[in-house]
């Protein structure tokens, strides 16, 4: 059942047996899996039963790195959370993720690879994503990445996912509406916990969308409100600190933009851009480094992606990419000024030529630039499952390379609470996102693995300013903010962890923690199938601890 909340009399409370705080992707699987069990469930969200934003003003807060994006972007006060808004790349983890690594700091997971793979498929299925097959060969089939590209240390055949992409509540709304025991309390904010007698949590503090307060109590209560409101919640609760590791570990991967592959011939043939799996599913392939080449290198996981070339070159001589030029410089007020800018700070007769340039690629590509604009409209605007984004072939056979690598755990990055406070009384966020020598150090190794793998097997060239590549890494480091991983991480000892195995506080014995804020590690990956492959291993853990009977398959 949905229905907004009524606040009850200050003297009284809701009771449930699992009090669920946070509907995004992690929390809506979570109340999905428990439909039907023998259990009363409340999902306590702050956003509208229509889907709508709510006080996103409420997440605002500082950051020390202006690498890192403001706390209230990237994530919405909505139910679904991240998934209205996310782009729908699927990527599991990889079994070395789960590895205690010499040569990272605090790696490690309690438990291994293939008990969380096993709830891998199910997870594929509640993202749309089709059938869970990552391998390029037998999900797509065809020629390789690169026509003649066949190296043991740099691999090509795993692929990335795309769900439609799937908003959580748009989709599985009816579903938890028709549920016998789950309910959602909508436009309700979670302030802090109480506890009771002993350590346990007794009762959530909620305030309603008039600003009156009620309290949920639980016999179990999960947190499923990301990486950055975990902290903040726990915190202000004074909760998860016991050995000062809430808030600590923060990642939130290491993306970049550096280097250039070059084709050999530049005719090579190349798998770029958006391919269909057999069932439907828009994929890409990648460049990664084969485990066993991660540990005889001492590096983490990356995942290198050709891209287009840029748009403001004109000599990539594609009409498409010169129409997105001159719509950005004469449409788009922001682009138009950092155009002109430029122009006038480097060389106005090259800037004139470009234009001029950009002008004949459009003119002479209109008939394909009209084909583009026809397909691109129905695939990206008409279709159910979406195209994600433009990916366009290079004929010069040159592709940018974009890099997303794994972010070492590190005790020095780090969310903490603030003494500005909200309209709520809670602690803002100050945000302390910080890089490590071994998060450089990975992506300037992978690119060079790269090249190397490139040269051995004919297949071209990967150009970069080697003399300069750390400083270059360094400085090509691009904005980041809307993955928050590690920062209530999971260890099998409190000293190492705020959450055991099972995803349970170490100094709270009724309170569980869902969603990437328990990762000790990042991967390359994209978490949210993991993120949604770990709710349900959770959803098993507590219809096993619970008593409540299992169900065969999704609720659906």
């Amino acid at each position: 059942m949905v229905r907004p909340i009524s606040p009850p009399p200050a003297d009284q409370a809701l009771d449930c047996d699992i009090c669920i705080v946070g509907g995004g992707a992690a929390g809506l699987t979570l109340a999905l899996d428990l439909i039907g069990t023998a259990h009363k469930v409340l999902l306590v969200d702050p956003g509208r039963l229509d889907g709508g934003q709510t006080s996103q003003d409420l997440y605002e807060g500082e950051v020390v790195n202006p690498r890192h994006a403001a706390p209230h972007l990237y994530r919405h006060r909505r139910l679904g959370g991240s998934t209205a808004i996310w782009g729908g790349r699927c990527i599991p983890f990889d079994p070395i993720d789960f590895e205690r690594r010499s040569y990272v700091e605090l790696s490690g997971w309690p438990f291994n690879y293939s008990e969380l793979e096993a709830y891998y498929p199910r997870a594929q299925e509640l993202l749309e994503a089709g059938t869970y097959d990552y391998s390029a060969a037998s999900a797509i089939g065809g020629a390789p990445l690169v026509s003649g590209f066949d190296d043991p240390n740099v691999l090509s055949d795993s692929l990335e996912r795309f769900s439609l992409p799937t908003n959580f509540w748009r989709e599985y709304r009816r579903e938890i509406s028709a549920s016998p025991n789950v309910q959602v309390i909508a436009e309700a904010t979670a302030v802090k916990f109480r506890r009771g007698g002993g350590d346990a949590a007794a009762a959530l503090a909620c305030v309603g969308p008039g600003g009156g307060s009620f309290d949920v109590r639980a016999r179990v209560f999960v947190v499923a409100a990301g990486g950055l409101e975990t902290v903040r919640l726990l915190g202000y609760s004074g909760m998860g600190d016991t050995h000062g590791l809430l808030g600590r570990t923060y990642m939130c991967h290491v993306e970049s933009n550096l280097g250039e592959m070059r084709l050999a011939p530049a005719t090579r043939g190349i798998r770029y851009g958006f391919e269909r799996t057999h069932d439907g599913v828009y994929a890409r392939r990648r460049f990664t480094l084969a485990e066993e080449r991660q540990r005889e290198l001492g590096v983490m996981s990356v995942a290198v992606r050709p891209h287009h070339p840029g748009v403001a070159d004109p000599s990539h001589g594609h009409p498409v990419l010169s129409a997105m030029f001159l719509a950005k410089r004469f449409i788009i007020p922001e682009y138009a000024r950092r155009f002109a800018a430029q122009a006038d700070q480097d060389n106005p007769r090259k800037a004139r030529s470009d234009l001029v340039a950009h002008i004949r690629n459009v003119t002479l590509g209109a008939p394909a630039l009209a084909g583009f604009v026809l397909d691109w409209t129905y695939r990206r605007y008409l279709s159910r499952r979406r195209i994600p984004y433009v990916a366009l072939p290079s004929a010069a056979g040159v592709f940018p390379l974009d890099l997303n690598a794994e972010q070492e755990p590190n005790l020095a990055s780090r969310v903490l609470l603030t003494d500005s406070l909200d309209r709520n009384g809670t602690p803002r966020l100050r945000i302390d996102w910080r890089l490590t020598q071994a998060d450089y150090r990975t992506v300037t190794v992978t690119l060079r693995e790269l090249r190397a793998a490139f040269r051995r097997t004919g297949c071209g060239d990967v150009a970069f300013d080697d003399e300069n590549l750390d400083d270059l890494v360094r400085d090509n480091v691009k904005p980041v903010g809307g993955h928050h991983i590690g920062t209530a991480r999971m260890a099998a000892s409190p000293s190492r962890g705020v959450v055991d195995a099972a995803c349970r506080l170490h100094d709270v014995p009724n309170l569980y923690i869902a969603g990437a804020a328990t990762f000790p590690t990042s991967s390359h990956a994209n978490p949210t199938l993991t993120i949604v492959a770990m709710a349900l291993r959770l959803g098993a853990h507590l219809r096993a601890e619970l008593g409540a009977p299992v169900r065969s398959g999704l609720a659906r």
